[in-house]
């Protein structure tokens, strides 16, 4: 059910006021909602950030700065569960294409394999994942023969499916099957493999990084979610009392992929 605010806006007053509370669970909405779509410990080890051994990295934010009418949080026919869903999933965009940039780049110059297959089928990707300890695999949503790589999956005896999720049974370590859309930036001739155990990343806490540059934040709410990966923010609007300048961000260092931690796949243009 859509959670629903009340009037918060004082008599006479043209100035629209938000209640702390009601702020602190849009917040905690939108973390909840980066919680549930976030595969990045899934797909490499994260690290916490430590001042004394992290603070040389390089630190990039992935997240959106927006402009967030306070009336979503006075006006009773308005709810925001909309926005905390979408905050989620454009952070796990995000994320994933970040990590998948870096593999790309690596295998482009040499630094991890890079293999290319005849024809995109199950039988070129097993031979790609034999003898490896590859844990995910993601693959292009394209068409070949008539038939997408969910198609062929389906049919192929070694794939199952838990809690909504597709593996491929392997000797040494199950393989987790992602579908890339069909719009990705990475096109219809690029695969991806990675071995969780062998990516890590460095993740800031909100409490561990510096305010956002060029931004006013409101003080009252600087505390919300502080403890938290996912950082929130609500600061002053320039032009209008009404809205809030509000931004969301993950910050993550550059991925270390050992040698054999992760490949690209070329796969033949389709027809």
């Amino acid at each position: 059910m859509a959670k629903q605010y009340p009037s918060k806006q004082k008599l006479g007053c043209k100035k629209m006021t938000v209640d702390y509370a009601d702020l602190r669970e849009f917040a905690e909405g939108c973390i909840e909602s980066y919680q549930e779509n976030s595969i990045l410990s899934d797909i490499c080890t994260v690290m916490e950030y430590n001042k004394q051994r992290h603070r040389e990295k390089e630190y990039l934010g992935i997240g959106k700065r927006i402009n967030l009418p306070k009336r979503f949080f006075s006006d009773p026919s308005t709810a925001t569960v909309g926005i905390e869903s979408d905050v989620g999933r454009a952070v796990f965009k995000g994320e994933r294409n970040y990590m998948l940039r870096e593999v790309r780049n690596q295998a482009a110059h040499g630094q991890i394999e890079d293999y290319a297959v005849e024809e995109f089928n199950y039988e070129s990707l097993s031979q790609v994942l034999e003898g490896t300890t590859f844990t995910h695999i993601f693959l292009p949503l394209r068409k070949d023969a008539d038939e997408t790589a969910i198609d062929w999956l389906h049919q192929n005896s070694d794939v199952y499916f838990t809690d909504r999720k597709m593996y491929i049974e392997r000797t040494i370590e199950d393989v987790r099957v992602h579908i890339l859309p069909s719009d990705s930036e990475f096109g219809n001739n690029r695969a991806f493999a990675l071995d969780s155990n062998s990516i890590r990343v460095v993740q800031k806490k909100k409490k561990r990084t510096d305010d956002p540059k060029r931004m006013e934040l409101i003080d009252e709410y600087r505390n919300i979610g502080v403890s938290e990966n996912l950082m929130i923010y609500f600061g002053k609007h320039n032009e209008s009392p009404d809205k809030f300048d509000f931004l969301y961000r993950v910050l993550l260092s550059k991925p270390e992929i050992q040698p054999d931690g992760a490949a690209a796949i070329h796969i033949p243009v389709s027809d």
